[in-house]
């Protein structure tokens, strides 16, 4: 089994060493070693692994993507929203106010009212 560690979602992550070996055009690594023709190269198993992974998070970059761009158009919302609603909510609190007001002389005159007839 290859040892591995669990991340944050859950998923088991093996962890694989891969060191490539730079090799020139004559298929000389940099240490003046002749490639083998028989083995997989380690820079072949890293190209190969590179490429699974890019396929594999193609996915989820997508998913992300979309949802980065849905979090945008909804906060672009919200701010409208707030900025439309601000405007509204002055007027709803200025006539809730001079409604209390009106509310409480009301009630003074009617008590006042009450008091002089009885």
């Amino acid at each position: 089994m290859v040892p591995g560690v669990s991340n944050s979602v859950g998923l088991y992550v093996p962890l694989l060493k891969i060191n490539p070996r730079k090799n020139d055009s004559s298929g000389n690594n940099l240490r003046g070693r002749k490639r083998s023709h028989g083995a997989i190269s380690r820079s072949s198993v890293s190209d190969t692994a590179a490429k699974a992974l890019q396929e594999a998070l193609e996915p989820i970059t997508i998913h992300l993507s979309g949802a980065a761009r849905a979090a945008g158009q909804a906060e672009g919302k919200l701010m409208h929203a707030v900025a439309s609603f601000g405007w509204k909510w002055a007027i709803v609190a200025g006539g809730a106010a001079t409604g209390g007001i009106m509310a409480v002389q009301l009630a003074a005159l009617l008590t006042a009212e009450w008091q002089r007839h009885h």
